[in-house]
C-alpha cells in the first residue's frame, strides 16, 4: 500500500538526509516553495529512491487579499503567484505521470505544512 508523508521545509532536509525515507521502496517528491528556482537555497533532485519531483511554487493567500492592481511582490514581498489553473494542471500531470501505484510519496511545503497538506 502507498504511503504518503507530509512535511515542513525543516524536517524534510532530515527526512532526505539518507535518501531512505520508506526503505528501499521508491517514492517522489512534490516540493512546494515560495519562491522562483534561481533564488531558492535549496533545490530536490532524483536520484536513487527518489525517482521524480515537481517544484511547485506558489503563495497560500486567499485570492481576496490580493489587490490585482499590484504585484504579488509589491504587496507581500514574494516572487510568486497564487494557486491557479495551471499549477493545478501541473500537479494532475505529475500525478498522473510520476505517482506510480508503487511509489510512495512525500509532499513538503518550503514555509511550513499548510500547503502541503492541502495538496
Amino acid at each position: 500500500m502507498r504511503q504518503i508523508q507530509v512535511h515542513s521545509a525543516e524536517s524534510i532536509c532530515q527526512v532526505l538526509w539518507n535518501n531512505r525515507p520508506f526503505g528501499d521502496k521508491p517514492y517522489v517528491l512534490i516540493s512546494i516553495t515560495d519562491k522562483k528556482p534561481e533564488n531558492r537555497p535549496v533545490r530536490f533532485h532524483a536520484t536513487g529512491n527518489l525517482k521524480a519531483v515537481l517544484e511547485l511554487p506558489f503563495i497560500d493567500i486567499p485570492p481576496s487579499r490580493i489587490d490585482p492592481t499590484k504585484s504579488i511582490l509589491e504587496q507581500f514581498e514574494l516572487d510568486n503567484f497564487a494557486f491557479n489553473d495551471d499549477r493545478i494542471e501541473r500537479l494532475l500531470e505529475f500525478i498522473h505521470q510520476e505517482c506510480l501505484p508503487e511509489r510512495n510519496i512525500i509532499v513538503h511545503c518550503e514555509a511550513g505544512v499548510s500547503r502541503s497538506q492541502a495538496i
